[in-house]
């Protein structure tokens, strides 16, 4: 007798053949704002229209979130979106609500990376006994037994991956660990020649540094001796947290909206959080942003020409949207520098550091 079939061996973690998705989610309001706003998929108006279920349509294809205990797929679900730019400002609309989540998104050179609310991942690839990464701009996979620019913990279970007699075609996970998520640079070295870049840039015996998008304080936390005062502001509220486990007197961090932040029409309102004065009388300023690769919002860039540092120090991932910021900001501010660093190998990413000075 012919041996049978076995699906549990080409188990695709719920993704059946007629390219359904089905995974439980915790939250429906969640997976709307996910799904439907920043993905800018649709709801299936006549299908599971409850608040325990929703079918989210794709082309033909369909997402089925039924309300549970949130699934995370091992590999990853492929769209196309048309709109490029439209849907990273539907993603950076919608993360804001998404804080506290494992939502994140980011602009790649062929494709944008979106992650749902409930899981995150570095995949990797196998195919025919190769495990590695598909070569750019191609289905051609390269074998990787060691990534570079991944933590010791990924290229651990990476390890662990290829050392297994027979792996089956297929795309697999590899989790740095089960904390809450909080943005850190890929490539160690490249992001510390970064920050000693910095640091050389700003002089010392300065009275407040706003470091806008900090994260973690990974630049504010390196300037300190130079600072009298030290403001960061971030929407990750777990990057936020973990900047302030360690601070001192004289640093800040503020959870919420960059622009929403910078815009404050009454500085009395931060009093509240523990920073009563706030500007102060602003003797010298720096700020520091290190925007999504979607760069500055209007809002922003306006922001920042009212508060008129005289050092301004903006740290992008994507060279088109910081051209575009420059532009609109050249009025008030004077190109002093520009270094570029190759934060990742062999790709045709590039990190940038721009250096501006106050128009006098």
């Amino acid at each position: 007798m012919p041996q049978q079939f076995d699906r549990s061996a080409e188990d695709l973690g719920n993704a059946i053949h007629f390219e359904h998705v089905n995974i439980q989610v915790p939250d429906q309001r969640l997976a709307t704002l996910f799904y439907v706003t920043g993905l800018g998929l649709t709801r299936d108006p006549y299908l599971m229209v409850s608040d325990t279920n929703m079918w989210i349509n794709a082309g033909r294809s369909q997402f089925h979130l039924p309300s549970g205990r949130p699934q995370v797929l091992r590999g990853h679900t492929g769209l196309v979106i048309e709109g490029r730019e439209a849907l990273l400002a539907r993603l950076a609309s919608v993360a804001k609500k998404l804080e506290g989540t494992a939502f994140t998104f980011a602009e790649h050179n062929d494709h944008v990376e979106a992650v749902c609310p409930w899981g995150n991942r570095i995949t990797v690839h196998a195919l025919e006994g190769v495990i590695g990464f598909f070569r750019r701009d191609s289905h051609r996979l390269i074998d990787i037994e060691r990534c570079p620019i991944s933590r010791d913990e990924v290229n651990g279970a990476l390890g662990e991956l290829r050392d297994q007699k027979h792996v089956r075609d297929g795309h697999y996970t590899l989790r740095a660990g089960s904390k809450p998520r909080v943005f850190s640079q890929v490539n160690d070295e490249v992001a510390q020649s970064l920050q000693d870049l910095i640091i050389d840039l700003v002089p010392p015996n300065q009275e407040l540094l706003i470091d806008a998008y900090c994260g973690a304080g990974f630049f504010a936390k390196a300037l300190l001796d130079k600072f009298e005062r030290v403001i960061g502001i971030d929407w990750d509220r777990f990057a936020i947290a973990a900047a302030k486990e360690n601070a001192v007197e004289k640093e800040t961090y503020i959870a919420g909206d960059v622009e929403g932040e910078l815009t404050r029409s009454d500085p009395e309102g931060f009093r509240g959080r523990g920073d009563p004065r706030w500007l102060g009388s602003r003797r010298s300023l720096t700020i520091i942003v290190d925007p999504p690769a979607t760069g500055l919002t209007e809002g922003v860039r306006k922001a920042i020409t009212d508060l008129a540092p005289e050092t301004l120090i903006y740290v992008s991932c994507n060279p088109p949207t910081l051209a575009r910021d420059l532009k609109e900001l050249q009025h008030r501010f004077a190109i002093d520098s520009i270094t570029p660093l190759d934060m990742f190998p062999q790709t045709a990413e590039i990190e940038v550091l721009a250096h501006l000075e106050a128009r006098r």
